[in-house]
C-alpha cells in the first residue's frame, strides 16, 4: 500500500507542475480535500483520508500568492501528510503541523522550477520569432516532461520513505510533544478561516464563523456536515440579501 500510495502522490504532484490544463492544475495544486478524495479511493479508507483533506484546506485556504509565489508549497503538503496520515494512523490534529512543514519545506523547490520554465520561455522565444507552431508545441510539451520528471520524486519518495520515519518518531515523541501538538492541531484550521476573514475584508462573517465554530466544538459535527451546513448558511443569507434588494 505505502508504494501505491507514493506513486499516486508522485502523480499529483508531478502533474500540478506541470501547469497542463489550468482548470484541473489548480484544483490538484489548491485543494487537499480532493487529494483526500483520491488517496481515500485508493487505500479504502475515503472517510479517514477526506477530513485530513478537509482538514488542510481549511489550513491553506487563506494563502494568498503574491507575485505568484505560495506562501508555502499546498500541493506537496498535503500529497505527502496524507498518505503519511493514513499509513501511520496519524490523527488529524497531529498531522497539520507536520503538514504546515512539509509546505515550508516543499516551496524550497519553487526556484528550482521557474529556473527550468525561465529557460524553457526563452527556448520558446526562438520558435515565436521563426513562426514556428509545431517548435513552440514541442517545448510546452517539453517544459511539461520535465517539471513532472523533477516534480515526481519529490512527493514519492516523502510518502515511500517518510513513513517509516514518522512512525519512529511518533512512537519515541514525548507525551507533552503529542499534546502540544493535537492542541496547535486543533487551532489551525480556525486560524486559516479567521485570516480568510480578514483578507476578504468581511468582519460581518465573523459572527457566522464563530457560530459554526462553536457548533463542531458542542455537538462533535464532523468537518464535511460543518462544510454541508455552511453551504446552508450561504444560500439563506444569498437569499435574505436577494429579498431585501427585491424589497428595496
Amino acid at each position: 500500500m505505502t508504494l501505491k500510495l507514493a506513486i499516486v502522490s508522485g502523480i499529483i504532484y508531478g502533474y500540478a507542475w506541470t501547469e497542463m490544463f489550468y482548470v484541473p492544475m489548480n484544483v490538484l495544486w489548491f485543494s487537499g480535500l480532493i487529494h483526500g478524495l483520491i488517496f481515500g479511493l485508493v487505500t479504502g479508507d475515503v472517510s479517514t483520508a477526506m477530513i485530513l483533506g478537509g482538514n488542510i484546506t481549511l489550513l491553506t485556504i487563506s494563502q494568498v500568492a503574491s507575485g505568484g509565489v505560495e506562501p508555502s508549497d499546498i500541493c506537496l503538503s498535503s500529497c505527502i501528510t496524507i498518505p503519511l496520515a493514513l499509513i501511520t494512523g496519524m490523527d488529524v490534529k497531529t498531522a497539520l503541523p507536520l503538514c504546515i512543514a512539509v509546505g515550508l519545506i516543499g516551496n524550497m523547490n519553487t526556484p528550482i522550477f521557474y529556473t527550468i520554465n525561465n529557460y524553457m520561455a526563452h527556448l520558446a522565444d526562438k520558435y515565436i520569432e521563426k513562426g514556428d507552431i509545431k517548435g513552440i508545441k514541442r517545448v510546452t510539451w517539453l517544459t511539461a516532461a520535465v517539471d513532472f520528471i523533477i516534480a515526481f520524486p519529490f512527493a514519492f519518495i516523502g510518502v515511500y520513505y517518510g513513513s517509516s520515519v514518522v512512525t519512529a518518531l511518533v512512537e519515541k515523541m514525548p507525551e507533552w510533544i503529542t499534546n502540544g501538538l493535537n492542541v496547535a492541531g486543533g487551532i489551525l484550521p480556525a486560524i486559516g478561516i479567521m485570516v480568510t476573514l480578514k483578507v476578504i475584508d468581511r468582519p460581518k462573517m465573523i459572527p457566522v464563523f464563530l457560530l459554526g465554530y462553536f457548533v463542531v466544538v458542542l455537538f462533535g459535527v464532523s468537518v464535511i456536515g460543518a462544510a454541508i451546513l455552511g453551504i446552508c448558511a450561504v444560500g439563506i443569507m444569498w437569499n435574505v440579501s436577494a429579498f431585501e434588494v427585491e424589497q428595496g
